[in-house]
C-alpha cells in the first residue's frame, strides 16, 4: 500500500496533461503491435471519463468468419484510448478482480451492434508511470449507471519483470444493452485497446463439438482449464502452441485405421498474419492429457498423421488462434468422415418474404438439412427442411423460403443431418429490420414513376392516395397484400409539376404522410 507521501505525489502528478505523461512514458512494445498498428485502420475514439454515463462513444460492430482475412476486419473494430481520468468514480460494489492497490482508472460504455455476443480486448500500446503495474477491465451491463451488472473482470495488462498480455474474450453479452467497462490500474497510465464483437460460436466447448470439414474460432472463449502441448514438455509440428486464448471444438469419425487430416485454406485475422494450433484426442474428458488419448498436434497448415485409429470412433479436434488470432480453415482429411463442407450460408430480405440460401462443396452420407428461425438468436424453432445431394465432390447450391417476414430481427440457422442420425450446426445468420414504419417517396423530385417505400403487412388492408396543394385526391388505390411487401410503384407521368403529398391509411384508420415533387 503505498504511503500519504505517495499519494500527495500521485495527486499532484495527476494534473499533468494526458500529452505530458505520453512524453514522460515508455511505450512498452507488444508482439504483433508494430504490424497491426501499420495495417490496422479502425476507429479511434477517446472514451477517458470520471464518471459512469449511458452517453455511448461508439459503437462495437459484429465481426463475421466471412469478415477474417478482409479488410471488414479491420475497419469493424474500435480503437479505443483508455487513459486514466483524474477523480474517477470506482464502481460499488468493487469489481471482482479488484485487489486494493488500484486508485487510478477511468469509466467508457459503448452500444453493441445486433449479434454481437462476445468481444475481444487486445492491448495495442501501454505507457504507465513505473516499472511494476497492474491493469485490470471490469464490464458491466444493465439499463443504466445504477443498475450494472459484472460481466467479467479480466488482467488485461501484466508487467512483473517482463510484459504478459492477454487478449480476454468476454462472453454472455445482450446486444440490447449497452456495455460500460471500468479500467483501473495501481498507477498512472495510458492504454490503447481494440475491441471487436463476435456471435459466440455453439461449438466453445468440448461437450458441443461439431462435425464439420471447415471451421472458424471467431468468438470463442479461452480453455484455462487445461494447458496447451508445449506446457506439457509435447512438440507440435509447424510451431509452438501457446496458451488457449478462443478455443472451438470439432469431432470426426474414423473410416480407416491410419488417417490424416490436412489444414488448408488458413486465414487469420486481416490476412497479413496470425496462425491456429490444432491437436486431437480421443474424447473430451482426454482433452489436455497428454499420457493418454491423445494423438497428436500441430502449429499452422500442416497436416496430422493419426495412426493406430479404431474405426467407428468418434474423436475430437481442439483449433486454438494462436496468442489470440481470430481464423478460418479447412479440414482436409483421409481415413476419416467429415460429411459436409459449407462454403456459405446467408439470409437474403426480398419482396415478401426471407430467402435461405448455402452452398456445400463436399458431402458424404448427408441426409438432410433442417432450417431453424429464431427470434432472440438463442430459441430456434424448425420452419422447414431441404433434401440434400449426399454424396458429392462438386459444389451444390440450396436454398428455401420463409414466408413467414414479419418486420424485425430474424436468426436462421441450419442443422444439417446425416443419414446415420449425426447432425452439425452452422450458422447463425441474422436479418436486421428496423422498427421504424416511415413512408418515403422515391425518387424526389419525381418524373414518370417513382416508389412508395412503405411495410405494408401480410394480409392487412390499406387505402393509398395522392393529393394536389388543393386537397383534391388524383390517385387512390386499395392494397391488401397475402406477403408483406415493403414498396408500391406510383405513375406520375401524368401529372402536372409541382407538389403533391401521398397518404397512407391502414384498416385502424393511422395515417402516415410523406411529399413529393413532380418535375
Amino acid at each position: 500500500m503505498k504511503n500519504l507521501l505517495t499519494l500527495f505525489v500521485l495527486c499532484f502528478t495527476i494534473h499533468v496533461s494526458a500529452q505530458e505523461i505520453h512524453s514522460d512514458f515508455e511505450i512498452q512494445p507488444i508482439e504483433g503491435s508494430v504490424e497491426q498498428e501499420q495495417n490496422v485502420v479502425s476507429r479511434n475514439i477517446n472514451l477517458k471519463s470520471s464518471t459512469c454515463s449511458n452517453v455511448s462513444s461508439g459503437t462495437i460492430s459484429l465481426v463475421n468468419c466471412t469478415d477474417i482475412g478482409t479488410a471488414n476486419y479491420n475497419t469493424q473494430s474500435i480503437t479505443s484510448i483508455v487513459d486514466f481520468s483524474p477523480g474517477a468514480i470506482i464502481p460499488s460494489p468493487l469489481p471482482s478482480c479488484w485487489v486494493g492497490d488500484e486508485f487510478v482508472g477511468n469509466w467508457s460504455v459503448y452500444d453493441l451492434a445486433t449479434g454481437v455476443s462476445s468481444i475481444s480486448v487486445i492491448p495495442t500500446s501501454l505507457a504507465v508511470a513505473s516499472l511494476a503495474t497492474y491493469v485490470r477491465m471490469a464490464f458491466y451491463q444493465g439499463t443504466d449507471c445504477n443498475n450494472l451488472t459484472e460481466i467479467a473482470c479480466e488482467y488485461v495488462v501484466v508487467n512483473n519483470s517482463g510484459w504478459a498480455f492477454l487478449d480476454p474474450v468476454i462472453v454472455g453479452l445482450n446486444d440490447s444493452q449497452q456495455l460500460w467497462v471500468f479500467t483501473t490500474c495501481d498507477d498512472l497510465y495510458n492504454l490503447d485497446v481494440e475491441l471487436r464483437g463476435y456471435t459466440t460460436p455453439t461449438n466453445s466447448s468440448c461437450s458441443t463439438a461439431s462435425i464439420s470439414s471447415v471451421g472458424c474460432n471467431a468468438g470463442a472463449t479461452g480453455q484455462t482449464s487445461w494447458l496447451g502441448p508445449n506446457n506439457n514438455g509435447v512438440t507440435c509440428t509447424g510451431g509452438t502452441w501457446y496458451s488457449n486464448e478462443n478455443t472451438v471444438f470439432y469431432t470426426f469419425q474414423a473410416t480407416q485405421n491410419n488417417a490424416t487430416i490436412e489444414v488448408q485454406g488458413l486465414i487469420c485475422n486481416d490476412g497479413t498474419n496470425g496462425e491456429a494450433q490444432f491437436a486431437v484426442w480421443e474424447n473430451c474428458a482426454d482433452v489436455g492429457n497428454y499420457t493418454s488419448g491423445f494423438l497428436g498436434c500441430a502449429v499452422g497448415a500442416g497436416t496430422l498423421s493419426l495412426p493406430a485409429l479404431t474405426i467407428g470412433q468418434t474423436y475430437i479436434i481442439v483449433v486454438d488462434g494462436q496468442a489470440g488470432d481470430v481464423c478460418s480453415w479447412n479440414f482436409i482429411s483421409t481415413g476419416t468422415n467429415l460429411p459436409v463442407e459449407f462454403i456459405s450460408l446467408n439470409a437474403t430480405s426480398m419482396n415478401g418474404y426471407n430467402e435461405i440460401t448455402w452452398s456445400t462443396a463436399t458431402e458424404m452420407n448427408a441426409d438432410y438439412f433442417s432450417v431453424e428461425k429464431s427470434v432472440d438468436g438463442i430459441s430456434f424453432f424448425e420452419i422447414g427442411f431441404v433434401d440434400a445431394i449426399g454424396n458429392s465432390q462438386e459444389r451444390i447450391d440450396y436454398s428455401f423460403v420463409d414466408d413467414e417476414q414479419e418486420r424485425q430481427t430474424v436468426y436462421y440457422r441450419l442443422r444439417q443431418v446425416d443419414l446415420d442420425g449425426e447432425f452439425v450446426y452452422q450458422g447463425p445468420v441474422f436479418l436486421d429490420y428496423s422498427a421504424d414504419e416511415s413512408l418515403t417517396f422515391v425518387p424526389n423530385p419525381v418524373e414518370n414513376i417513382g416508389e412508395i417505400n412503405y411495410f405494408f403487412k401480410a394480409k392487412k388492408e390499406y387505402l393509398i392516395e395522392v393529393r394536389g396543394v388543393n386537397g383534391r385526391i388524383l390517385l387512390a388505390d386499395y392494397l391488401n397484400p397475402q406477403n408483406n411487401v415493403f414498396s408500391y410503384p406510383i405513375l406520375t407521368d401524368q401529372l402536372a409539376k409541382g407538389l403533391y403529398f401521398v397518404s397512407i391509411t391502414s384498416e385502424n384508420g393511422e395515417v402516415i404522410t410523406s411529399n413529393f415533387m413532380k418535375k
